[in-house]
């Protein structure tokens, strides 16, 4: 018998949370500097590094896919795997794709890592913009 939602998890911590996006940026840009960029090279010659505006939007598709694929699949990225964290609707069920899709789109708004920050009701602090939008949160499992 599965246990209720609120016996086996909690709200991931901001510390925690912060943790995250930083090794997900890690990952990101390890993964785009020895996997992407080199396949991209390959496939696309020199002309795939030498404007600055693709580069950037090939950046945003994969920052995307990563985000999009992991979370949708597992409802974690690499990051929250070692943290203990992943993403559930606030009722506790699994996000469907299209809350996946718009909590990554929401990652893109400018100054959204700041976000964290600016939750003024309890039940809102520690969230992200693209939390509260798509009325997801990151939980973790007790021990």
């Amino acid at each position: 018998m599965e246990q209720p939602l609120q016996t086996y998890l909690q709200v991931a911590s901001s510390g925690r949370r912060i943790m995250n996006y930083f090794m997900d940026t890690f990952f990101g840009e390890i993964g785009i500097i020895l996997i992407i960029a080199p396949l991209g090279r390959l496939i696309f010659g020199k002309s795939f590094t030498s404007h600055f505006w693709g580069n950037l939007l090939f950046v945003y598709v994969v920052v995307f896919l990563y985000y999009f694929v992991f979370e949708t699949v597992f409802q974690r990225t690499l990051a929250k795997f070692i943290t203990g964290t992943k993403v559930i609707m606030e009722n506790g069920s699994k996000p469907d794709t299209g809350t996946i899709a718009k909590r990554t789109l929401s990652r893109f708004v400018p100054f959204e890592v700041f976000s964290i920050y600016t939750g003024k009701l309890p039940e809102k602090k520690g969230t992200w913009w693209h939390d509260r939008w798509t009325t997801t949160r990151v939980m973790r499992n007790k021990k």
